[in-house]
């Protein structure tokens, strides 16, 4: 969004016609922007017919400034409002006020899409052809350099208006000038030293009191005030020393534009040869550690026509103590204009250095990955380990796997009825299967168990009993587990009829 700046003048023709007020409204800076002229009580506005640069010099020669540059049309700085004042202007570019230039106030055929502007150039002028800065201001009838009556100039040397005047307000005046603190704010002071009085040029001064500039406080440029009332300020310290910096209109104290004070003027610094060890060097005068940033392209507008380029090609080698020390190419010889500024922006204290190098960093990263995955493979060969126990331990404890196509017979059942002096052999019992086996394919079923028998005894066939061993029990004779051939079957002995005892000598032959 642009800024806008307005820009006023009035002044009473030597024949007693009242001439015009004029301003410039919606520029990027003073020296540009609508032209509005002020009649019967209102601002208006000028049609940009037969609008040339005899008309726009004679505006910016009222306005206080060096030269016309261009004459705008078709409303480049934005529609105007109200009334359109003035039409078909012919000046012939000698006038001092646009009052004296011929034209018609019958506006027939134009409108605001055709407000006419201005672009001014060089610095402001005073009576005598001397350029000067417009919003400079200068302490007078005070008997010290650091004290007096505060004027300003725009368009001609004026007081300030002492309404609401105070310290805040004197403090932006000392700042400016360059010296010290603000000591006192005066009001009420004469006018001794002056030849007429032709009105204040500011009134209603408002300053938060750390401003740059006067310009940047509120005020307003048009009031009524008693000719003796007037403001001044007594400011502390002597004149600056020549080559005294400060940053300027930067939102902070570390960063700003960079003036220099010379022989009464603060000037700025053009970015022609500026570097990284400028910068170091200009911090470090200014009690900070180093330099973080410089540019010489930030908007210093606002400088435009209040100070001049002081230097230009700075080269400091790194060691001076203060900017001034180091070379350059003179003092006030300089061909950049503010659009090259050298702004600056100071470390306030040293930055924390970090605690490893890129390189350790790197190496720490390697050196966690790598363990990392060293415990990674001890995890996995763990897991692996506790797997293949397991799987040993059950192989120790499985069943045995009875491969396709193949029996195994289990021992028959001998039974031995002394009685009948018989043995029948029963039918081999089918082997308990493992839980992956297939069951039996035996077409003849298995003997019963003998807790089955016990349990319902006459379910079951009736099965002779041994009487010699209680006439109660069969006698079962299990076979090894394994018979490589068929069963070879004896008569027993006679039970009725035992073998005689072995011979055992008489123990009188014993040796």
């Amino acid at each position: 969004m642009a800024c806008v700046f307005i820009v006023t003048v009035s002044s009473r023709g030597a024949s007693g016609q009242i001439d015009y007020d004029v301003r410039l409204v919606g520029g990027d800076n003073e020296l540009e922007g609508r032209v509005e002229v002020y009649i019967d009580g209102v601002w208006g506005t000028i049609c940009d017919d037969d609008w040339d640069m005899r008309e726009a010099s004679v505006v910016c020669r009222q306005l206080g400034f060096e030269k016309a540059v261009a004459a705008i049309e078709s409303a480049k700085f934005g529609w105007g409002s109200g009334v359109i004042a003035l039409d078909d202007m012919a000046c012939t570019g000698l006038e001092s006020n646009l009052g004296e230039c011929k034209a018609s106030n019958k506006i027939a055929n134009c409108f605001h899409s055709e407000d006419a502007g201005v672009q001014c150039g060089g610095g402001t002028t005073d009576p005598n052809g001397e350029v000067l800065d417009r919003y400079k201001i200068r302490l007078v009838n005070g008997g010290s350099p650091m004290q007096g009556r505060v004027e300003v100039y725009d368009g001609r040397w004026g007081p300030v208006c002492d309404s609401h005047w105070d310290m805040d307000d004197a403090q932006v005046v000392c700042r400016q000038l360059g010296y010290g603190d603000a000591v006192n704010a005066w009001k009420g002071m004469d006018l001794q030293g002056s030849k007429w009085f032709l009105g204040h040029i500011v009134y209603n001064v408002q300053c938060l009191g750390d401003e740059n500039y006067l310009q940047d406080c509120q005020l307003s440029e048009t009031g009524s005030c008693p000719y003796d009332h007037n403001a001044g300020v007594t400011c502390s310290g002597t004149d600056p020393e020549n080559g005294k910096v400060q940053l300027v209109h930067g939102g902070e104290e570390s960063a700003g534009h960079v003036v220099i004070y010379f022989e009464g003027e603060l000037g700025t610094i053009c970015d022609i040869g500026w570097t990284w060890v400028n910068s170091d060097v200009l911090c470090k005068e200014l009690g900070f550690v180093g330099s973080e940033e410089y540019d010489g392209h930030k908007d210093s507008s606002f400088l435009t026509n209040i100070m001049k380029v002081q230097l230009e090609n700075v080269n400091c080698e790194g060691d001076e103590q203060r900017l001034v020390q180091c070379s350059h190419s003179g003092w006030g010889n300089s061909d950049c204009d503010h659009s090259r500024d050298v702004w600056v922006r100071c470390l306030q204290e040293s930055p924390d250095p970090p605690l490893l190098s890129p390189s350790e960093i790197a190496s720490v990263l390697v050196g966690s990955i790598a363990v990392f995955l060293l415990l990674l493979c001890f995890c996995v060969g763990c897991l692996t380990a506790k797997k293949s126990s397991t799987a040993t331990q059950g192989s120790a404890t499985a069943y045995s796997q009875v491969p396709p196509g193949e029996t195994v017979e289990a021992p028959p059942t001998v039974h031995y009825h002394p009685t009948q002096q018989s043995v029948t052999i029963g039918e081999a019992a089918s082997p308990s299967a493992p839980p992956s086996a297939p069951p039996s394919s035996s077409a003849d079923e298995a003997p019963p168990a003998y807790d089955a028998v016990m349990a319902r005894p006459t379910h079951f066939p009736k099965v002779p009993t041994d009487s010699v061993h209680g006439g109660n029990q069969p006698v079962a004779l299990t076979h090894p587990a394994v018979y490589p051939g068929p069963i070879e079957l004896t008569h027993p002995p006679s039970l009725m009829h035992p073998s005689p005892p072995p011979y055992q000598p008489p123990l009188s032959t014993l040796p």
